[in-house]
């Protein structure tokens, strides 16, 4: 029987899909932002990327306890609104400057939104259907990342870098216009427990420094002062909130969230999962760029497939997990992304040879259907509806960090290479695989009864 979804549910759905445009459309449109405002700068410029992965990585968690705490509708509304308010004021910027400090509230907005749609989309869901419900998610997000570069490239062409933030904007304001209609939610029981601040800062400072220094660890070198430094302020941090978070009723970081099987295992894998699932896009990206000479628009509409094959298949792959559980989905699908980019590990050349490439980009495809939606999945297939939201921004943080080990890793592995050369474009695939094969060994250890 199908879900009858309200008006807040069904916004939450269309919410889904301002993240994976933006995070698409973004490097689309980061020539173009390194040209003008930034004066050629690259260096400067890539803070408009960079600053949104720190800022989300930094308040993704507390976003999920504040949206448990005081209600999943009143903080999907402020981040949908403030994502909206914030796009235009990007649009306007006078200064790169301006623009980076626009883009890290964008990245704030997007961390309070995003647990909160979650937990919205599945509240009322029955536990039969969660799956292709989060499925659904996962693929709304991915049909939005196939349209994001194309769309990006078109308004850079007939107007500039502003219009794609223009755009967020009106998307955003549709979402939020129809959040706002709909009726209001009674605020939580407990929520006026004391928030415990000191905790709260010191998990916020620490996840941003450690996602600083990932970022940031090719350019500064990573035995450099400065990596030292911060590297280890970020473990100090975080290692206090731990400490913190041991016995507190409503602790900082959910530590016995992460003494269940199917969550620790689900946090465990969005690490050395989102090393890959980042680090293929800047593999496959800069081997169409560099390697074959393609323009960055066709590279990025080449790209595209890997978005376009996961929203065909992450539906159904959520139904078969309904019907049987997540291993007989995650592990044949993981392995089929392992063995697919072993296929260009092995027989990749300079000629533009699409049968060694095309067979990578459907099983990144296949990958991301298949396990990237699942993971949220089963690490909340245990959790109380009124944790969902902490417990979603807990993997998502966790998914956050391998995607900035995973992007470091593959620059700096690129970087080492020598340009043009078919091996520094190739090796990096059998990362890829490795990922694939991990990932398939890990699904293996889910519970069976997770979905029951």
């Amino acid at each position: 029987m199908a879900v009858r979804r309200s008006r807040i549910q069904r916004a939450a759905l269309v919410g889904a899909s301002i993240g994976g445009l933006e995070a698409t459309a973004s490097f689309v449109v980061f020539p173009e932002i390194r040209d003008t405002i930034a004066g050629g700068n690259g260096a400067a410029a890539s803070w408009t990327l960079t600053v949104a992965g720190i800022v989300g990585a930094a308040v993704l968690l507390q976003a999920g306890r504040l949206a448990d705490r005081f209600g999943h509708e009143r903080l999907f509304r402020a981040g949908v609104s403030g994502f909206t308010v914030f796009s235009l004021v990007a649009a306007a910027s006078p200064t790169l400057w301006a623009l980076i400090a626009a883009r890290a509230a964008q990245a704030l907005s997007l961390s309070v939104m995003s647990p909160s749609s979650f937990a919205l989309i599945l509240r009322d869901v029955p536990h039969a259907q969660r799956s292709r419900t989060i499925g659904l998610w996962g693929a709304i997000t991915a049909v939005a990342g196939v349209v994001g570069a194309p769309l990006a490239g078109l308004l850079v062409d007939v107007g500039s870098w502003r219009a794609s933030f223009v755009v967020f904007a009106t998307l955003a304001a549709g979402v939020a216009a129809a959040a706002w209609s709909a009726p209001k939610e009674q605020r939580p029981v407990g929520a006026s427990r004391q928030i415990d601040l000191f905790g709260a800062v010191t998990i916020v400072v620490g996840l941003g420094l450690l996602v600083l220094v990932l970022v940031e660890g090719n350019d500064w070198g990573w035995a450099s002062t400065s990596t030292l430094v911060v590297a280890t302020s970020a473990v100090i941090l975080i290692g206090v909130a731990v400490q913190r978070s041991a016995g507190q009723a409503d602790p900082v970081i959910p530590l016995d969230l992460l003494s269940e099987r199917n969550m620790a295992l689900a946090c465990v894998l969005s690490v050395t999962t989102a090393i890959g699932f980042f680090a293929h896009w800047l593999v496959v990206l800069t081997l169409l760029t560099d390697l074959w000479g393609l323009s960055l628009l066709s590279a990025a509409m080449t790209a595209s497939v890997m978005p376009l094959v996961m929203a065909i298949i992450a539906i159904p792959a959520g139904s078969a997990i309904d019907r049987f559980d997540f291993r007989h989905v995650m592990v044949p699908g993981a392995l089929l992304y392992s063995l697919l980019f072993a296929v260009p590990a092995l027989w990749l050349t300079s000629d533009q040879s699409w049968w060694v490439l095309t067979p990578a980009l459907i099983g990144a495809g296949i990958g991301m259907g298949t396990v990237w939606p699942p993971l949220t999945g089963a690490g909340t297939s245990r959790v109380a509806p009124e944790r969902l939201a902490t417990a979603t921004a807990l993997i998502h943080t966790f998914q956050r960090v391998g995607g900035a080990l995973g992007s470091a890793i593959t620059v700096a592995w690129i970087a080492a290479g020598v340009p043009g050369e078919v091996s520094t474009h190739r090796d990096p695939m059998w990362l890829l695989v490795i990922v694939g094969a991990v990932a398939a060994i890990g699904s293996a250890s889910f519970r069976r009864d997770a979905t029951t």
